[in-house]
């Protein structure tokens, strides 16, 4: 049981590590932090550079704090919350789920 939790952290923290770096620098075919901003924009967020910075931050930190299994509840949490937030906002214009 242990050992599954250990590998389940670190491979769930380390997708919100790739996402995060995606996200920000371009990594790992990404988009970078342009088009970054450029979605959250289209997302219609006022200023989606704060936002941008926020969500990638978020993964980043909350990902290197699952696989270093610190907080794991409040990391686990923190690293799928702004997709949650996307689809909702998304559903919310067009009127139906996405």
């Amino acid at each position: 049981m242990e050992l599954g939790l250990l590998l389940l952290r670190a491979v769930v923290g380390g997708l919100f590590i790739v996402r995060g770096t995606q996200r920000r620098y371009g990594s790992f075919d990404g988009m970078g932090r342009e088009r970054t901003v450029g979605h959250f924009q289209a997302l219609g967020y006022r200023d989606a550079g704060v936002v941008a910075t926020i969500v990638t931050m978020t993964e980043l930190v909350s990902g290197s704090l699952l696989v270093l299994g610190l907080l794991v509840p409040v990391a686990a949490t923190a690293g799928g919350d702004d997709e949650r937030g996307e689809r909702g906002r998304q559903r919310s214009r067009s009127g139906h789920r996405s």
